[in-house]
């Protein structure tokens, strides 16, 4: 448990909402964060492996040729 800090866990719970589909407002009403960019910085992983860049990737790898 050492690895795990109060940070981490923080990081982890706004990529979970973000993962869910839930929006910047509510992730930082919800767990009180006050600066948008510093959210936006936790979830910009995510959006790399689900973003409009990644659907069109999948979509075309699935596509019959």
């Amino acid at each position: 448990m050492k690895a795990v800090s109060s940070h981490s866990i923080r990081v982890g719970v706004a990529q979970d909402n973000f993962a869910a589909g839930e929006g910047l407002p509510a992730i930082m009403q919800a767990y009180r964060w006050r600066d948008p960019r510093t959210v936006m910085r936790y979830g910009a992983r995510l959006a790399t492996k689900s973003g409009a860049g990644a659907r069109m990737a999948t979509r075309v790898a699935d596509s019959p040729v």
